[in-house]
């Protein structure tokens, strides 16, 4: 019996869908079936196979975001590295030239 088979008959759809395991289950052939058939059976399936590639999707997902997060936190901690060293040297060659240009400037000056 389908769903609009019981609709159009007026009949208890929860009563029979608790039935079809016990059919299943009292046929010689299908009886080891029993309890793998039926549409509560169906319903654990599907969600079980669904929470698994749900898993398995938002963990590419979440390793895609905190791949490009740690990028970008990386990128702005080298860019600040970069600018501290470059300070650093900036700041030692100025001194340099400061340094040459003072000697000469003396030098003109004596």
């Amino acid at each position: 019996m389908n769903h609009s088979e019981a609709i159009n008959q007026n009949v208890d759809m929860i009563a029979v869908l608790c039935t079809v395991p016990d059919c299943f289950a009292s046929t010689p052939d299908y009886g080891h079936l029993g309890i793998k058939m039926g549409s509560h059976s169906l319903r654990k399936l599907q969600s079980k196979e669904i929470k698994k590639h749900l898993s398995i999707v938002v963990t590419m997902q979440l390793r895609q975001e905190i791949k490009k997060h740690l990028s970008i936190v990386v990128t702005m901690q080298l860019r600040q590295e970069i600018k501290k060293h470059l300070s650093i040297v900036v700041t030692m060659q100025l001194r340099q030239e400061i340094k040459k240009h003072l000697s000469v400037v003396v030098t003109m000056q004596l």
